[in-house]
C-alpha cells in the first residue's frame, strides 16, 4: 500500500483507489506530492495505530524544520556579521587589513552553509523522488504467495549480503571524517529474533573483534527479557513478510550507503563552518583588546557570531537524531509497533524480484511437533467505536506539542531579527561617532597648519626688522671681514 498526500489543499479529502506500480512510478515522477508512504500488506491501519505514526512523523517533521531553518538564520547571521565588518574596516584604515581577514573568513564559512542549503533543497525536490522511488521498488518486491516459516539461515544470509554491501560502498580512500558512523564501528555481533507474527527485530553490538550472525525465534516474552540481558548498543526491526534474501539485503545496504555518506558529509561541514566561525571569534575578540575604542562594535560583531555557534550546535544535535531514524526511539515503543504488524496468512510468502534473476525460492522449515501459533495484535474494545478518550487526549497533545513548537521556532527568529536591528543600529551610531571624530581630528589638524605658518611669518618680519634697525652695524662688519 502506497499513501500520497498533496499539500495545501482546499479541503481535506482522502480517496482510496487501486492502481499499478506504473501508474504510481508516474504520478511520484510528476511531483506534486509532498511526501510519500509505503507500507507492508501486514501493516495495522488501526486508528490507535494511525496516532501513534502521526506522533512519530511530527517528531521527525520538527527535527527537519528545526535543521532547515536553522541553516537559513546562521547563514543569514553570518553574512550580516561579514557585512559589519566590512563596515568597520572602512572606517578605521588602520585597520583594514585585521578587519578584511575576518571579513574574509566568514565568507569561507558560509561555503559550507550554502552546500548544506542546496543539498537541502535537492532533498526535498529531485532527492526525495528518487528515494520515493527507491521505496516503490522495495515494496513491488512482495509478493503474497506459498509462504513458509523464515528460517533462521535465510535471515544470516540476508545480514551478510547486507555487511559485505555496506563495506564495499566505502571506498578506502574516504577520509576517515567522512565515513559513516556505522562504517566505522564494526564488526558487528548481531543476534537476530524471529518473532511470533514474523517480524524480525536485531540486538547489534558495536565494535567488537569479529562478525558474529546468530538467528533464533522467539516468543515476545524472550525477546522483551533478551532487551534487559543481551549486551547490545542499538536495535534494528523488520515487518512480516520483508523479503529476506541475499540480492535485497544487498539492494537495502546501498541505499543504507547512500543515506549514511550524506549524513556523514553534513557533519563534516557543520565541524567546518564551526571551526571557522569560532576562529572569528577569537580574533575579534585579541582586536578588540588592543584597540579599546573598537570594543563595543566588535562585541555586538562576537555576539551574534556566538548566536551562530549556539545555532550550529543545534543542527550537529538534529542532524545526529536523523541519523539514527527510528533508533531514537525507544526499544519498547519499537517492540510495540512491532506487535502490531498482523501475521502472515498461510499460503503467502515475500519473493523479491530481481532483474537478472528469479528470485530464489525459499527452503521450507522442518516440520515442527506443534504448528507454530502466531500472535496477531487486537484491537482494544471501545464502547460506541470511534477513538477512546485516552486517543483524544493524545492527539491534543500531539496538536499541542506541533503548535509549541512553530511558537518556539517564531519567537527564536523574531529574537534574531531583533538582535539583528539592534547590531545594526548600534553599528551605525558608532559608524557616526567615529565620523564625528574623523572631523574633529581633520580641523585640529588644519588649525594647527593655521598657527605653524603664522609663527613662520612673524619669525621673518623679526628678522627683517632686525636687520633694519642694525644694518650700520652689519655693513661695518662686512667691510672689516673684506679688508676695506
Amino acid at each position: 500500500m502506497a499513501i500520497l498526500y498533496t499539500p495545501k489543499s482546499d479541503v481535506a479529502q482522502v480517496a482510496v483507489n487501486r492502481q499499478s506500480y506504473e501508474q504510481l512510478r508516474a504520478t511520484i515522477s510528476g511531483g506534486g506530492h509532498s511526501r510519500l508512504q509505503t507500507h507492508f500488506p501486514t501493516k495495522d491501519f488501526s486508528e490507535r495505530a494511525a496516532i501513534v505514526d502521526a506522533k512519530r512523523d511530527v517528531a521527525f517533521d520538527t527535527q527537519d524544520a528545526t535543521f532547515d531553518t536553522g541553516l537559513i538564520a546562521a547563514r543569514r547571521h553570518v553574512e550580516e556579521s561579514q557585512r559589519t565588518l566590512k563596515e568597520m574596516a572602512s572606517t578605521q584604515p588602520w585597520l583594514e587589513g585585521q578587519l578584511g581577514e575576518l571579513a574574509a573568513k566568514l565568507t569561507k564559512a558560509m561555503e559550507p552553509l550554502d552546500q548544506l542549503l542546496k543539498d537541502q533543497q535537492n532533498a526535498h525536490s529531485s532527492g526525495r523522488r528518487t528515494v520515493e522511488l527507491d521505496e516503490l521498488a522495495r515494496l513491488e518486491g512482495v509478493r503474497l504467495e506459498g509462504y513458509r516459516t523464515l528460517e533462521g539461515a535465510i535471515v544470516e544470509e540476508y545480514l551478510r549480503s547486507y555487511l559485505a554491501t555496506y563495506r564495499a560502498g566505502i571506498k578506502p580512500d574516504y577520509p576517515d571524517h567522512a565515513k559513516p558512523g556505522f562504517y566505522k564501528n564494526g564488526p558487528y555481533h548481531i543476534k537476530a529474533y524471529i518473532l511470533p507474527n514474523e517480524a524480525v527485530a536485531l540486538l547489534v553490538k558495536a565494535k567488537t573483534s569479529n562478525i558474529q550472525l546468530a538467528c533464533v525465534r522467539s516468543s515476545w516474552e524472550e525477546f522483551e527479557n533478551a532487551l534487559d540481558a543481551v549486551p547490545h548498543d542499538f536495535m534494528a526491526s523488520y515487518p512480516p513478510l520483508k523479503p529476506f534474501t541475499k540480492a535485497s539485503g544487498s539492494v537495502d545496504a546501498k541505499a543504507a550507503v547512500s543515506a549514511d555518506i550524506a549524513i556523514a558529509l553534513h557533519q563534516v561541514l557543520l565541524t567546518t563552518t564551526k571551526e571557522l566561525v569560532s576562529a572569528c571569534e577569537q580574533q575579534m575578540t585579541e582586536i578588540a583588546r588592543t584597540n579599546p575604542w573598537l570594543e563595543e562594535p566588535l562585541a555586538k560583531a562576537g555576539n551574534r557570531i556566538q548566536q551562530v555557534t549556539k545555532l550550529l550546535e543545534v543542527l550537529t544535535v538534529t542532524l545526529a537524531k536523523q541519523e539514527q531514524g527510528l533508533r531514537a526511539l525507544t526499544e519498547k515503543a519499537r517492540t510495540d509497533t512491532l506487535r502490531r504488524f498482523k501475521s502472515p496468512q498461510v499460503g503467502q510468502a515475500p519473493i523479491f524480484e530481481e532483474s537478472a534473476a528469479p528470485a530464489p525460492a525459499y527452503v521450507p522449515a522442518p516440520t515442527p511437533a506443534a504448528a507454530p501459533q502466531y500472535e496477531t495484535y487486537e484491537e482494544p474494545a471501545r464502547g460506541g467505536g470511534g477513538l477512546s478518550e485516552d486517543d483524544r487526549r493524545m492527539i491534543e497533545g500531539l496538536r499541542g506539542e506541533l503548535d509549541n513548537s512553530r511558537r518556539k521556532m517564531r519567537d527564536f527568529e523574531r529574537r534574531l531579527d531583533y538582535l539583528d536591528n539592534l547590531a545594526g543600529k548600534q553599528q551605525a551610531d558608532q559608524n557616526e561617532k567615529f565620523k564625528l571624530q574623523n572631523d574633529i581630528i581633520k580641523g585640529e589638524v588644519r588649525s594647527a597648519n593655521k598657527a605653524s605658518w603664522g609663527l613662520a611669518a612673524m619669525g621673518l618680519l623679526l628678522g627683517v626688522l632686525a636687520i633694519v634697525a642694525n644694518y650700520e652695524n652689519l655693513i661695518a662688519i662686512i667691510v672689516r671681514l673684506t679688508g676695506g
